[in-house]
C-alpha cells in the first residue's frame, strides 16, 4: 500500500465515523416517529439529575395524561383535556418503555399532533401539543412547552408544495426555568395525585410515582364483575369496562403500528380482548 493510501485511510475511517455514529445514536434514541413534527424521542438536559431508569405502568401514565384539562379561554367557559384520546395512547404506549431506556441526564420529549375542523367542519387544521417528561424527587414531571401550536399551511406550501411532511418545526419542550412567555394557560386536574411543579405555573405538572392504587381507580376492571352489587353500580361498572377494553384495543393498535409486537401477538391479544366483551 502506497503512502498516500496509508495517510488517507485513518483520515476516510474517521470521517466516516463523524458521519454516521452520531446519526445512529440519534435513530436509536427515536422510539415513535411519524413524519418530522410527530415523535416521542429522548433528549440530552444539563441537569443530570433525573431518576431515570424507571418503570411506570401505561395505566398510571393514562390515568395522569386523562386528568389533566385546560380553561378554554379567559371567561371560563369550560374545559378540554389537554392530551386528545390519541395522544394519551401514544404517550402511555411510549413513556414506559422510554423512562426503562433513559439515562439521569435525559429527558424524554414529545410533539404529537391532533386534527380539528373549524369553519363549521369546512376546514381541517393540525394543531400540535409539545413538552418534556422526566422522573426527579420521585415524581413524575410533565413539562409542557406548547399547545395547540397550528400547523403554518402557506409555510409548508411554499417549502413543501408536494406535501411530502418535509417541513419541520421548531417547538419548545418546556424549561425547568420559568420563561417570560412561556405556556401559561390555567389547568385544573381531574384525576387524584396531580398538583403543579412549582408555584404559579401551569407548565409545570406532577405526579406520586407511586401510582399503583391511583391506576386501578381508573381501570377497575381487571376482574370479572361481582353480580351481588346493585343494579346501578353493576351499570356503572359495565360502562367503565367497556371504556377500559376501548383504551387498550386503542394502545394494541398503536402497538402493531409501531411494529413493537408481531402479527400472531397482535391476532392473539386482539382475540383476548374480544372475549371480554
Amino acid at each position: 500500500m502506497s503512502l498516500k493510501k496509508l495517510l488517507f485511510f485513518p483520515f476516510f475511517m474517521t470521517l466516516v465515523i463523524f458521519l454516521f455514529l452520531p446519526l445512529h445514536q440519534a435513530q436509536s434514541a427515536e422510539l415513535y416517529k411519524e413524519g418530522k413534527n410527530n415523535y416521542i424521542t429522548l433528549k440530552k438536559n444539563e441537569d443530570g439529575k433525573n431518576q431515570h431508569p424507571f418503570h411506570l405502568s401505561e395505566e398510571a401514565v393514562s390515568h395522569v395524561l386523562s386528568g389533566i384539562s385546560i380553561t378554554q379561554d379567559d371567561n371560563d367557559r369550560g374545559t378540554a383535556p389537554l392530551f386528545s384520546g390519541h395522544q394519551v395512547t401514544l404517550l402511555a404506549t411510549y413513556l414506559p418503555i422510554a423512562l426503562k431506556q433513559a439515562k439521569p441526564d435525559e429527558d424524554i420529549v414529545f410533539s404529537l399532533s391532533k386534527e380539528v375542523r373549524t369553519l363549521g367542519g369546512l376546514k381541517k387544521q393540525t394543531l400540535y401539543v409539545t413538552g418534556s417528561v422526566f422522573i426527579e424527587n420521585d415524581r413524575l414531571n410533565i413539562l409542557i412547552g406548547e399547545f395547540d401550536k397550528a400547523a403554518n399551511r402557506a409555510y409548508e406550501m411554499a417549502y413543501d408544495p408536494t406535501a411530502q411532511g418535509l417541513v419541520k418545526y421548531s417547538f419548545s419542550y418546556g424549561h425547568r426555568e420559568q420563561q417570560a412567555f412561556g405556556f401559561s394557560k390555567p389547568l385544573t386536574f381531574t384525576a387524584t395525585g396531580l398538583a403543579f411543579g412549582r408555584e404559579n405555573r401551569y407548565d409545570w405538572i406532577t405526579a406520586s410515582t407511586d401510582l399503583t392504587a391511583l391506576a386501578k381507580e381508573s381501570f377497575p376492571l381487571v376482574q370479572q364483575p361481582d353480580l351481588s352489587v346493585a343494579p346501578a353500580s353493576s351499570a356503572k361498572h359495565s360502562a367503565a369496562k367497556q371504556e377500559t377494553l376501548i383504551t387498550r384495543f386503542k394502545r394494541l393498535e398503536t402497538l402493531k403500528k409501531a411494529k413493537l409486537i408481531s402479527e400472531e401477538e397482535y391476532q392473539e391479544k386482539r382475540q383476548q380482548l374480544l372475549d371480554q366483551l
